[in-house]
């Protein structure tokens, strides 16, 4: 493998504003800045791809099982619309990595432990021009280090802010999240259940009301609403009580529950 990269360095080529891509001696030259964010676009979309043909159609998402189709892709022999993007994205990845072996071709030797597969060093050719099409060589260059490093399986992008972070497990339920988005998204989780909770206790508060007290439920005057909105609020306390319109909102589905 080129092993002027690193697992710092590829990680800073992903996500630093300036990200640092070779060819120190090019940096003062004019057009410089332009390929270096060429670079990191072309790097970007090249790991998104691969990293794209882990996700499950569910969200589900699995580090070790990127690189292949899977069954779920296919239906009765074709492939589903929503697998499409996945199945191209493999295409290009597959595409790009034959295009680099083409030059060089891995070394396979025996070893102890069974059959060792060296990945060659994608040395790109230099044009006359020195800056033309450096951002794409050194992309693939860099894409190819990643697919021979362990970060092909341990590499996860936040689905919500879409920063790379290197995961130490394999498979994640709701897909993967970088650490401050998920403490977010943990938080949103709970406060979004506390309402819910809220909401089903005021349902069956207001259910308990109409039927202690006896209420019609086809004569309920604006003013019986608010007397209902008064008694629910002084049984149940949350940090807004519930209004006149809640009270006509909520009705008709709690005086389905009274009738099953």
């Amino acid at each position: 493998m080129p092993s002027d990269i690193t697992e710092e360095l590829f990680l800073r080529a992903l996500d630093s504003p300036s990200p640092y891509f070779g060819m120190d001696e090019l940096s003062s030259l004019r057009g410089y800045k332009a390929e270096q964010k060429q670079f990191q676009r072309l790097l970007r979309s090249f790991v998104d791809q691969w990293v794209e043909t882990g996700v499950y159609l569910d969200g589900r998402e699995g580090l070790a099982e990127r690189g292949v189709p899977r069954h779920e892709w296919f239906k009765r022999g074709q492939l589903l619309p929503d697998a499409q993007g996945k199945s191209m994205a493999l295409v290009t990845v597959d595409t790009l990595v034959l295009e680099v072996f083409h030059q060089t071709r891995p070394q396979v030797s025996r070893s102890p432990d069974g059959i060792e597969i060296t990945f060659p060093t994608y040395e790109p050719k230099r044009e006359a021009a020195p800056l033309e099409g450096l951002a794409e060589r050194e992309a693939k260059r860099f894409f190819v280090w990643f697919l021979a490093s362990d970060l092909r399986v341990k590499l996860g992008k936040c689905r919500a802010c879409s920063r790379y972070e290197i995961k130490t497990r394999k498979f994640y339920k709701a897909g993967t999240y970088c650490r401050p988005c998920k403490a977010k998204a943990s938080a949103g989780k709970i406060t979004q259940k506390k309402r819910q909770d809220l909401q089903r206790q005021r349902k069956e508060t207001l259910a308990a009301v109409l039927k202690s007290w006896g209420v019609r439920m086809d004569a309920i005057s604006p003013a019986m609403r608010k007397r209902l909105a008064g008694e629910v609020n002084r049984r149940v306390k949350g940090e807004k009580g519930i209004t006149m319109k809640w009270v006509t909102r909520n009705l008709r589905p709690v005086r389905l529950s009274l009738s099953t």
